[in-house]
């Protein structure tokens, strides 16, 4: 068997090869391929980061909104309990009216009706004292005729009335 030189040539050439791409090929592709996984790495670990970020904010905001929704409720309640209380003391106020104008109505009428009242006895007297003083002209002297005709006013109206007058008022 003999040896040829062209295969140790291609040996030699080819050990050379190698040890040139490893210098100059292997060593930079290692360290552009270890540069990119780190590259790798700190772009997964800052989404990692961001996500972890964005979730925490995410629970903040659903705090807050939560938090925003129960004061929400509070201002609708207290603005719905202000409303009913509005609402009572304006029933209040207006019941409170309306018992003054009652009560005035009712003294008006009542002093209306004394008002009447005396009116008519007047008439009543000066109606009476008028006839009486036609029937027993020189028989009485005004003063007894008006008493008389006082008392006869008082018989009338507490026949009209049923009942009984004292000082101008009937029971």
């Amino acid at each position: 068997m003999r040896l040829d030189y062209t295969y140790i040539f291609q040996i030699l050439n080819f050990i050379v090869l190698f040890l040139l791409l490893r210098r100059y090929l292997f060593g930079p592709v290692k360290a552009y391929l270890e540069r990119r996984e780190q590259y790798i790495r700190e772009r997964i670990s800052a989404a990692e980061n961001d996500r972890e970020h964005a979730a925490r904010l995410k629970e903040e905001l659903e705090s807050e909104i939560s938090q925003a929704r129960a004061k929400a409720s509070e201002i609708t309640e207290e603005a719905r309990r202000a409303s009913d209380q509005i609402r009572a003391d304006a029933r209040k106020l207006a019941a409170e009216e309306a018992s003054r104008i009652v009560a005035r109505a009712r003294e008006e009428l009542a002093r209306e009706k004394e008002r009447a009242f005396q009116e008519i006895r007047k008439q009543v007297v000066d109606l009476s004292v008028a006839v009486a003083s036609q029937a027993i002209r020189d028989a009485l002297d005004p003063e007894t005729l008006r008493q008389v005709a006082s008392m006869a006013a008082r018989d009338i109206v507490e026949a009209k009335l049923g009942g009984k007058v004292y000082g101008g008022k009937v029971s």
